[in-house]
């Protein structure tokens, strides 16, 4: 995968992601987003404080590091159609989301449904259930003088 990313760049994300869709299973999923329950069929769950993943992806384009709530994104294709078309929406931003993609905020998100595969920044990380919060101020970061990127509240 390592060779594809350095040929396609951020394309191998596309391509893999598109590759991933036919098999991509949906589950009913329950969950708490800020003392609110919600169950939907969900493909794929990101919860972000920045705004890419994998350096290039803009899964979480509004994402505010400093503002104490993490940005969420839930994914539910109806089909592998729609799958492949929310893979186009998240690669070209412009086309928008689709109904397939749903976003919010929270500082406190919780994924109740048992079985769920967790991933922590791309590596495996357990299963759910699972549950997030955002600690604002725990960490300390240092960035060049100047005006601050808009991800940092700039």
């Amino acid at each position: 995968r390592e060779s594809t990313k350095r040929l396609l760049g951020p394309g191998a994300y596309v391509l893999e992601a598109a590759r991933a869709m036919p098999g991509l299973r949906p589950a009913e999923m329950h969950y708490t987003i800020d003392g609110v329950e919600r169950t939907t069929s969900a493909a794929q769950v990101v919860l972000g404080n920045t705004r890419l993943y994998g350096s290039v992806a803009h899964l979480t384009p509004g994402a505010i590091a400093t503002d104490g709530q993490m940005d969420v994104m839930i994914v539910s294709p109806g089909s592998v159609g729609a799958g492949l078309a929310t893979v186009a929406r998240l690669a070209i931003p412009k086309l928008g989301d689709g109904s397939s993609i749903w976003r919010g905020r929270a500082t406190r998100f919780t994924i109740e449904t048992p079985g769920l595969p967790v991933q922590l920044d791309g590596d495996p990380s357990g299963e759910t259930p699972a549950a997030f919060r955002v600690a604002p101020g725990v960490l300390k970061v240092s960035v060049p003088a100047g005006p601050l990127p808009a991800v940092l509240g700039g």
